[in-house]
C-alpha cells in the first residue's frame, strides 16, 4: 500500500473531534519541580548547566551540586590577564529557604523559566524515563549504580546519542524528542507542528524510519491507501512505543558496549 505523505498530499488528519484537547493533559509530563527541588536532583544539574553555559548569555553561570551554589566563571579571565587560575567564590543561598535570596530568585526569573521546552529539558524528562521502571537494566551483568552513572548526565545522554547514531534507535530517539516538543504545548499551531513531524518520520523512502510497529499507531487506511493520522494521543501511543524500544534494546546494548570498555577492576591484594 502506499504511503501518502502527509505533507504533501493534504492527507494529515485533524486532531481529535473534541480540538487539540486540554493542554494541561498533555504537558503533565513534562512539567518540572520549583528551581529550589530541581536542583537537590543532581543529574538534572548537568542539564540546567548545560542551558547556562550557552553563548548566547553573558554571565556564565553554572551550579555546583558540591557546593550547592551557583558559581559565576565570568568574574574572571585568567587568560587574558595571566591570572593563576582559581576556582570564583560560589553566590551561595543558605538552607532551607533558598528561594528568598536575590541571586536564586534571579536566575529562576531568568534562566529556569528559558529551561522548559528545551532540547536540555526534554533530554533531562527522557534521561529519566530510560532509567525509571526499566525492567531490562536488571537482567544486565552491570551493577546499577554503574549502570545509572553510565546516562545520567548531560554528557552521557549525548554519548548515549552518539552510539545510535545511524540506527533505527536513533530515529526513535530523535523522535521521542520532537514528540514532546509537540505534546509539550497542544496549541493551536498543533496541525502545523504535526505536518513536520510527518514530513521527518512518516514521509516514503526516508533513511533509517520508525520500526514500523511504533510507525503504525500514526497510519490509517483510506480507498486502500495509507496516510497519516496524527492526533495528541496517537503521537503519545507512538512516542510510548519509541521509549519502550530504547528501554528494552538500545539501551542495554549502550551499556554493555560502554562497560566493555571499562579496565578490568583491579585484583584484590592477597
Amino acid at each position: 500500500r502506499a504511503l501518502a505523505a502527509a505533507t504533501m498530499d493534504g492527507a494529515l488528519a485533524d486532531p481529535d473531534s473534541s480540538g487539540p484537547g486540554d493542554p494541561a493533559a498533555w504537558a503533565h509530563d513534562y512539567e518540572l519541580d520549583p528551581l529550589e527541588l530541581a536542583l537537590d536532583d543532581e543529574c538534572f544539574t548537568t542539564f540546567f548547566n548545560a542551558l547556562l553555559a550557552l553563548p548566547v548569555f553573558p554571565q556564565r553561570l553554572r551550579y555546583s551540586f558540591t557546593m550547592k551554589g551557583f558559581v559565576d566563571e565570568s568574574a574572571f579571565d585568567d587568560i587574558a590577564i595571566g591570572r593563576i587560575r582559581t576556582a570564583p567564590p560560589p553566590v551561595r543561598y543558605p538552607d532551607p529557604d533558598r528561594g528568598s535570596e536575590p541571586v536564586f530568585r534571579w536566575i529562576a526569573e531568568n534562566r529556569y523559566c528559558l529551561f522548559r521546552g528545551t532540547e536540555f529539558h526534554l533530554l533531562f524528562v527522557l534521561c529519566q524515563e530510560l532509567h525509571d521502571g526499566n525492567p531490562a537494566l536488571a537482567t544486565l551483568d552491570v551493577h546499577p549504580s554503574r549502570a545509572r552513572a553510565m546516562l545520567a548526565s548531560f554528557n552521557a545522554m549525548n554519548t548515549f546519542e552518539q552510539f545510535l547514531r545511524g540506527s533505527p534507535g536513533h530515529t526513535c530517539l530523535r523522535f521521542w524528542l520532537d514528540a514532546a516538543r509537540c505534546l509539550i504545548d497542544v496549541t493551536d499551531h498543533f496541525p502545523r507542528r504535526m505536518r513536520d513531524l510527518a514530513e521527518r518520520y512518516f514521509r516514503p523512502g526516508i533513511p533509517n524510519p520508525l520500526p514500523m510497529d511504533v510507525a503504525s499507531v500514526c497510519l490509517a487506511t483510506d480507498d486502500a491507501a495509507q496516510y497519516v493520522s496524527l492526533s495528541p494521543s496517537c503521537l503519545a501511543q507512538a512516542q510510548a512505543l519509541a521509549l519502550q524500544k530504547l528501554q528494552t534494546y538500545w539501551v542495554p546494548r549502550f551499556l554493555l558496549h560502554r562497560a566493555s570498555e571499562e579496565p578490568p577492576p583491579a585484583p584484590a591484594p592477597a
